[in-house]
């Protein structure tokens, strides 16, 4: 699966228990925003370089609902400058991912 290239929204579509990369080590990173387009199953997100979201690491961004958009923004010289990883907690679930 191909990684998110910087400046495009990429919709990923998680395999069940499986790591999957969404974007490399951007140093230049100022922008990160993953949504979590699914409206039953939490997704783990994970960064850094060698590290990867499992079913117990990595920050948990809950499941949307039919009016509430569940997500993580990070802005400016706070954001994680590795590569970005995600696990769904359970199911396939679709995350959309915009870095710039």
């Amino acid at each position: 699966m191909a990684v998110a290239v910087q400046g495009v929204t990429t919709s990923f579509v998680l395999p069940a228990a499986a790591t999957t990369q969404l974007s490399n080590a951007n140093n230049g990173r100022t922008y990160l925003l993953i949504t979590n387009d699914d409206q039953v199953n939490s997704v783990r997100i994970a960064f850094g370089t060698g590290t990867e979201a499992t079913a117990t690491t990595g920050h948990v961004i809950p499941p949307s609902a039919p009016n509430v958009v569940s997500y993580l923004e990070i802005i400016g010289p706070a954001v994680p400058k590795g590569a970005v990883s995600a696990w769904p907690v359970a199911g396939t679930p679709t995350v959309s991912y915009t870095e710039a």
